[in-house]
């Protein structure tokens, strides 16, 4: 009896159990190079603010604004983010290990270089997602409505999108594993020569057929 596919295996799921947190006051600012640990975040806007190179740790995120804020090379672990919003958000090689997102409302979001490990985004409404070169393990989007998702250079290991619209995928150069595209609405789909290591389903593959044939000069009569 043959064995389950590796490839198969969803991502592994966020664990949290965040314990009493402190809440943060209502003039709390956000500075680069600091540790946060066991903050409440609620209500606050951090618009603008420079948090880079900060770490947090057991931190909980509620209808924060983070418009034009900078995570560069911030480190998340253990944390929940939920009703978050920017029209832009810079988290450029930033590290999230164990994090939830929910219900985020985000136009640019800049996550070029990063590193992710069980992370989960569910619902919510996306512009642009920059992952160019990011290095995924255990990434969870479902249930997001996402204008441009680019994977472009990223090395992406278990990576699922159940229940996503996608207006368009661009995976020019991207190395995959166990990336299930199954039970997402996708348009446009760039980089066909990168999608070695994916799941489609049926409907999908035929919706591909013609990108497929141009790829490998097949005439289809």
């Amino acid at each position: 009896m043959s064995r389950p596919s590796q490839a198969a295996r969803p991502p592994a799921k966020p664990t949290l159990s965040l314990g009493q947190l402190r809440p943060a006051g209502p003039d709390f600012r956000l500075f680069d190079g600091e540790v946060y640990e066991g903050c409440h975040f609620e209500g606050h806007r951090f618009d603008s603010q420079d948090a880079s190179d900060s770490e947090f740790i057991d931190c909980l995120f509620e209808d924060c604004s983070l418009n034009a804020a900078s995570l560069r090379n911030g480190r998340f672990r253990d944390s929940r983010l939920t009703r978050v919003s920017a029209a832009e958000l810079d988290c450029a090689n930033s590290h999230w290990r164990n994090i939830e997102f929910s219900d985020v409302r985000l136009g640019a979001w800049e996550w070029h270089g990063a590193r992710m490990d069980r992370v989960a985004v569910s619902g919510g409404k996306i512009d642009f997602i920059n992952l160019r070169g990011a290095v995924i393990g255990d990434l969870t989007l479902s249930d997001c409505v996402i204008g441009e998702l680019d994977l472009s250079g990223a090395t992406a290991r278990r990576l699922s999108l159940a229940g996503c619209r996608v207006e368009r995928l661009v995976v020019d150069k991207a190395t995959l594993s166990g990336v299930d595209l199954r039970g997402a609405e996708i348009s446009v789909i760039q980089g066909i020569d990168s999608l070695r290591g994916t799941l489609i389903s049926r409907d999908q593959l035929y919706d591909l057929a013609p990108a497929l044939a141009a790829h490998l000069g097949v005439s289809v009569l």
